[in-house]
């Protein structure tokens, strides 16, 4: 059951990072190295084909298997770019929602945002378990 409640007290909440992506595959290469080895899943929608971030997506995709972190989901969808950011970040969040295994946190990142390892961990750290919701009366 991917929504448990109250959620099982060993089990940490999943990290989805999700990335939308017109042609910044240079960018994009530093950012998902920055976080291969924290995030449990990678989401990235394409708003423009370019056939350079294609390349930096495979190249990534193909060197996972030397990751510390071998178990990370990469999913790559294409969604053509409307002049409308919001449309772009709904897709993608149903994206996250529709095929990470749990409800996760989510981290939107530009393809040239990264974080440096250190910042990886402390992320981490900061959520080691998932917290029920507030009740509200």
């Amino acid at each position: 059951m991917a929504n448990q409640f109250p959620p099982a007290a060993s089990k940490r909440r999943r990290l989805a990072a999700c990335y939308l992506v017109k042609d910044e595959a240079g960018e994009l290469r530093l950012s998902l190295n920055s976080i291969k080895d924290f995030a449990d899943d990678i989401f990235i929608v394409m708003t423009e084909k370019n056939d350079e971030v294609d390349a930096a997506i495979k190249e990534f995709g193909r060197e996972r298997s030397s990751f510390s972190r071998r178990d990370t989901s990469l999913t790559v969808c294409f969604f053509p770019w409307r002049d409308d950011f919001a449309a772009a970040r709904n897709f993608a969040l149903e994206l996250v929602y529709d095929r990470a295994p749990e409800d996760p946190w989510i981290l939107f990142l530009d393809a040239d945002e990264f974080l440096p390892p250190e910042r990886g961990k402390t992320c981490r750290d900061f959520w080691p378990e998932p917290t029920p919701p507030p009740s509200i009366w």
